[in-house]
């Protein structure tokens, strides 16, 4: 197949491509986020909790369509034509293979946000159409005008995507030294650190022209450690003054490895209200006593950065999300009956073998290969071998960033992740298909020994992710009628657990006496206790009763017991919190196993993939 029909084909294929996303996702899913973000599209006053380049970026595109309509088909043509740029650049050299860029975003994984308006899909775009740039700038062929016009523009495309999602910094920065190599080494250094060096420059400068208000989003990472600490140490390393029964929430009943969201919502939401009431939302105080903590217990502090990103790797939250979300303009993705291709995308992504595939754990296998495949083979040091291992260790890099800040262990953070595992693998078969094998040895070069070092810590991580689990305990709850009376009881579960994860009998049940009614559990009037099984950390437990009468009942569970009198049931129930037992959650011997296993496990990696990568 000559150039000329395969780009032609290549074209095809993504219009193709982006047209069947638009057609199953029009006008583009959104959710809370996104609602937030088109509020501040229209009306035009913005605030930092979210991206306010993204918002503004939105505010153009409402001049030339409405709602999220322009978002779904800036997306679409970042992603689709950025590959398909890229498929025809590498065709004279790697012929009909380059086609296979194409399919990257129908993968597991990469299919899942192509039509939800994201932060993180319009991040990917970013990257995405940075691509043929950064390699048109980084090629032999053309002339020294065009390479510059490439670099220019790779340049401001990873500007662009810096600006869309300001903590993804560090997934740019393998692409950005790429796209200024010709400029020679201490220029390159010069140009990508000057740039990287102005983006908090630029961020104030963004604020101050916007006059976005000043929300403060980094304090949820703050917050979110200390809630997390306090759980772990048992004490409340909270700052500012808090009651006696606020103090033992703060240390048992608002935890999840999940996400940050029980301190900001719920029965723990007077957290954030307290420190904002307090003036410590937004002050050094906040910053100071995070640090504090984080010094005094070393341990608990490298132990809590695991249990989330454990879930995000293994677990994700919400990796798909086509539910509709409320917004006053009647913004919804058709649902009733939905469209053909609606329906078929929403099957692929919940497809159980999809929804493996596509986890950020799987991702990691593929950025390694990808890397492993570059190294041993000599093609790194070819065109389309530079571009593959710059994708790669940017897929690595971003995962790795998120270990310190991640407060909830939502897919989408992880997003470009896959999509660079997806690419950097397809473009290093091509650099290995478009260019002979090395008859000589060649050296890894700092980029081949950053990737690798990226990769041991990655492994690493993965390892003891997968053998380490939060320590959890088996708590025992009896509710025991005592009147006779007909008791209900409507939920026996921990105290803090989102709604949208919320079971009311997550445990086991031994129901002797009692019947199912209305989802919850009936006594019969026998006497006998109803008895609840839960494994978990060990926090507060909430049981919700009812009753159509007066009848008491008494909750006991490991030392604790109540004897309460549940109201009628149409006066909305009781519920009783069960208080967590005073020992910490956290032992000092997990803690120091994760910390060492993490250590160990990099070393061992390290040796294995530098062994693996000698071509």
């Amino acid at each position: 197949m000559s150039s000329r029909p395969l780009r032609l084909t290549a074209a095809l294929l993504a219009l193709a491509g982006g047209a069947f996303v638009v057609d199953a996702s029009y006008p583009g899913y959104l959710y809370p986020d996104s609602v937030d973000q088109l509020e501040q599209a229209i009306s035009g006053r913005f605030d930092d909790w979210h991206s306010p380049f993204m918002a503004l970026v939105w505010r153009g595109l409402l001049l030339l369509a409405p709602g999220p309509v322009g978002p779904l088909l800036l997306q679409c043509a970042l992603i689709w034509g950025g590959l398909a740029a890229l498929a025809m650049l590498l065709a004279p050299r790697a012929g009909w293979p380059s086609l296979l860029l194409l399919a990257v975003p129908l993968l597991p994984g990469s299919f899942n946000y192509l039509g939800n308006i994201h932060v993180d899909t319009l991040l990917v775009g970013w990257l995405l159409a940075a691509l043929p740039c950064i390699h048109f700038a980084d090629r032999e062929a053309g002339t020294p005008g065009g390479r510059r016009v490439a670099r220019i523009a790779a340049n401001a495309l990873l500007l662009c995507a810096v600006l869309t999602r300001p903590n993804a910094i560090v997934a740019p920065i393998p692409l950005l030294l790429l796209a200024n190599r010709r400029l020679g080494r201490r220029r390159m250094a010069l140009a990508s650190g000057a740039m990287l060096a102005s983006l908090p420059l630029l961020l104030s400068l963004q604020a101050g022209l916007l006059h976005a208000t000043r929300l403060h989003s980094s304090d949820a990472i703050e917050t979110y450690d200390l809630v997390a600490l306090s759980y772990h140490e048992r004490q409340n390393l909270l700052p500012g003054s808090w009651t006696a029964a606020q103090a033992h929430d703060a240390t048992s009943a608002c935890y999840t490895p999940v996400q940050w969201d029980p301190a900001w919502t719920g029965h723990c939401r007077f957290i954030v209200d307290g420190l904002r009431r307090q003036g410590l939302w937004g002050s050094s105080r906040l910053a100071g006593a995070w640090l504090r903590a984080v010094i005094h217990h070393p341990l608990g502090a490298a132990t809590m950065l695991l249990p989330p990103f454990r879930l995000a790797l293994f677990d994700p939250n919400s990796q798909s999300m086509f539910y509709p979300t409320d917004n006053r303009w009647g913004w919804h993705v058709p649902d009733d009956p939905p469209r053909p291709a609606s329906a078929l995308s929403r099957r692929y992504v919940d497809w159980p073998v999809a929804r493996f595939l596509g986890r950020p754990a799987c991702f990691v296998s593929l950025l390694v290969a990808g890397l492993l495949l570059l190294l041993r083979s000599g093609a790194a040091a070819g065109e389309e071998g530079r571009l593959a291992l710059a994708v790669l260790c940017s897929g690595l890099a971003y995962l790795l960033s998120y270990l310190p800040i991640l407060v909830s262990a939502e897919y989408r953070y992880f997003y470009w992740c896959g999509f660079a595992a997806y690419t950097g693998l397809v473009l290093a078969m091509l650099a290995i298909y478009a260019r002979p094998r090395a008859r000589a040895p060649v050296p890894l070069g700092f980029a081949g020994e950053a990737g690798l070092i990226l990769s041991a810590a990655a492994l690493a991580l993965v390892t003891v992710c997968a053998a380490a689990t939060l320590p959890t305990t088996r708590r025992i709850v009896a509710v025991t009628p005592l009147d006779g009376g007909r008791v209900q009881v409507d939920a026996i579960r921990d105290a803090n657990v989102l709604f949208w994860r919320r079971r009311d009998f997550p445990g086991q049940m031994e129901d002797t006496g009692w019947h199912p009614d209305a989802g919850g559990y009936a006594a019969d009037g026998s006497g006998a206790p109803l008895v609840a099984s839960i494994d978990g950390l060990d926090e507060d437990l909430e049981v919700r009763l009812s009753a159509p009468g007066p009848s008491r009942v008494l909750i006991a569970s490991d030392g604790f017991a109540q004897f309460v009198a549940p109201p009628p049931s149409d006066r909305g129930g009781l519920s009783v919190i069960v208080p967590a037992r005073p020992a910490a959650a956290a032992a000092i011997g997990f803690s120091l196993a994760c910390v060492s296993g993490v250590a160990t496990s990099f070393l061992l990696w390290l040796l294995l993939l530098r062994r693996l990568a000698r071509s």
